[in-house]
């Protein structure tokens, strides 16, 4: 697998393994595909749930750090961007946002879910974040028939928008 696929793959494992205890399913991941990114199936139904995978990012640079690939998140450096770090400010709102925009122009059929996996240093209230987006994403068109859903690592938790 290309880093990409192994990303989409553990994100989708820790979704599937917090999915499953609230639904009480038994979904596994069962292949890495194109797109959507993910084809799950429970082994007690045989339904399937494709997910398509996107992360977001509190600041610019926070998932190539996390990957190890930049400092962007060293202390020092954060210290010495003197007040730059603004989108700190409004948390993941506006990324997240935009990224799911992206995300709700593509439609990949039935039992499909989009899992927005957020990378951040810092756990936010999801449910403040959650009520803003409902707000402001035209969801009127179900495009994600299984839901839209944040990935929080940080304190495995999974949030439906």
């Amino acid at each position: 697998m290309i880093e990409k696929e192994k990303i989409e793959y553990a994100t989708a494992v820790s979704f599937i393994e917090l999915y499953n205890k609230l639904h009480k399913s038994s979904y596994k991941v069962v292949k890495v595909t194109d797109a959507p990114d993910i084809l799950c199936e429970d082994d007690n139904t045989g339904q399937t749930l494709k997910l398509e995978i996107t992360l977001s990012e509190d600041r610019d640079n926070d998932i190539v750090a996390s990957l190890g690939r930049s400092n962007a998140r060293d202390i020092n450096v954060v210290a010495a961007e003197n007040g730059k770090v603004d989108c700190l400010q409004i948390g993941p709102y506006e990324k997240m946002f935009n990224g799911i925009k992206n995300k709700l122009r593509k439609d990949y059929g039935k039992n499909v879910a989009l899992v927005v996996r957020h990378v951040s240093g810092i756990d936010w209230d999801f449910d403040l974040i959650l009520e803003s987006l409902r707000k402001s994403l035209d969801l009127s068109r179900p495009i994600y028939d299984k839901g839209i859903w944040i990935l929080n690592n940080s304190c495995n938790r999974i949030y439906k928008l």
